[in-house]
C-alpha cells in the first residue's frame, strides 16, 4: 500500500515501529461481503450501535475487541486514545472521530474527490461520526478502500462528491467490521439519516462504491497498521504546527516517521559541526 501517496505530497514512507508486537488473527477478515451473505443494497442502516462489539473474526475495532484475536488490544486502544487525541479518560468513547482526525478526513477527501458538489466540511464529518458511531478503525479501513480506488478506479473519485465518499466509505467499512448479520447489523436507512440522504440514495451509493472497488474489501492487518501510523504522524504534525509547539507524545510519533527521522538527522549533523566552534570560539 503506497501511503506516501495517500495525502500525498511530502510524507514519504512510514514505518510500522511499535506495531510488530501485535499478533493479529485475520480469519474473519478473509470473509468478503458475499461470504457473509450480505447482499447490498438493503433497506437497513445503522453502523453498529454505540458500545458495539465487532464480529468475532475482526479484532481491529479498538473498542471492545476480543483478546482472542488481538491479545494486546488494550495497549492498542490506549495508543489510539493518546496519539489520535481522543483523551486520556478510559471512559471517553471511541465511537466517533476526534476533532484532529476529523480535520484529516476533511483535508484528505477534499483532495481525493475534488468535485465542488457537496464538498465535505468538518461540521458534516462530526455530525455523521457522532450519529453513526464511527470508530477509529472504521476510519482507517475506509482510508484503505479510498487508496485502492485511487489506483484502481480514479474516474469514480472524480465523479463522486467528497461528502458522499466519506459517508459511503465509512458505512462499508463499518459493515465489514461489525455486521455479522445477527446482533450487530448495519442498516442503510439509519446511515442515510445520519448523512441526511434517503435510503434509495444510500443503496445507490453502496452499489456504485462496491462496483468501483470491485468488491475488494479484504484487508491485511499490515495495511491498517500502516494507515494508523500515517494517521498518527499526520495528526502530530498538524497539531504541533497549529499550536507552535509539540507534546512529548507528538515528538515520539514523529520520530517514527522516516521523513522526520531524516530531517532531525540532518539537524543533528549540523549541530555537531557548529557546536565545537560555538563552545570554543577562536580555537585552532
Amino acid at each position: 500500500m503506497e501511503l506516501d501517496e495517500l495525502l500525498l505530497d511530502e510524507e514519504g514512507t512510514f514505518s510500522l515501529s511499535g506495531f510488530q508486537e501485535f499478533t493479529v488473527s485475520i480469519r474473519g477478515l478473509a470473509c468478503s461481503y458475499q461470504a457473509l451473505g450480505v447482499t447490498p443494497p438493503v433497506s437497513r442502516s445503522r453502523g453498529a450501535p454505540c458500545g458495539r462489539t465487532p464480529r468475532s473474526g475482526v479484532a481491529l475495532s479498538c473498542v471492545g475487541v476480543q483478546s482472542t484475536f488481538l491479545p494486546r488490544h488494550q495497549q492498542l486502544s490506549e495508543r489510539v486514545r493518546k496519539r489520535l487525541y481522543y483523551g486520556w479518560d478510559k471512559d471517553c468513547s471511541l465511537d466517533n472521530l476526534s476533532s484532529p482526525v476529523a480535520d484529516i478526513a476533511v483535508e484528505l477527501l477534499q483532495k481525493v474527490a475534488p468535485s465542488p458538489i457537496r464538498r465535505l466540511q468538518k461540521k458534516y464529518v462530526s455530525h455523521v461520526s457522532r450519529e453513526a458511531c464511527i470508530s477509529p478503525c472504521s476510519m482507517m479501513l475506509a482510508l484503505v478502500y479510498i487508496e485502492r480506488l485511487r489506483h484502481r478506479n480514479p474516474e469514480y473519485l472524480q465523479q463522486i462528491s467528497s461528502s458522499d465518499l466519506f459517508l459511503i466509505s465509512m458505512m462499508v467499512a463499518s459493515k465489514y467490521l461489525y455486521d455479522e448479520g445477527e446482533e450487530e447489523e448495519v442498516f442503510n436507512d439509519e446511515w442515510g439519516a445520519a448523512g441526511k440522504v434517503d435510503v434509495q440514495t444510500m443503496n445507490t451509493l453502496e452499489m456504485n462504491f462496491l462496483s468501483a472497488i470491485d468488491w475488494s474489501l479484504y484487508t491485511d492487518p499490515r495495511e491498517l497498521f500502516e494507515v494508523l501510523s500515517w494517521l498518527e504522524g499526520r495528526v502530530a504534525e498538524k497539531q504541533g504546527m497549529w499550536r507552535g509547539w509539540f507534546t512529548y507524545t507528538d515528538l515520539c510519533v514523529l520520530m517514527e516517521q522516516s521523513m522526520w527521522q531524516h530531517v532531525l538527522g540532518q539537524f543533528y549533523q549540523q549541530v555537531v559541526k557548529i557546536l565545537p566552534e560555538a563552545l570554543h570560539p577562536g580555537a585552532g
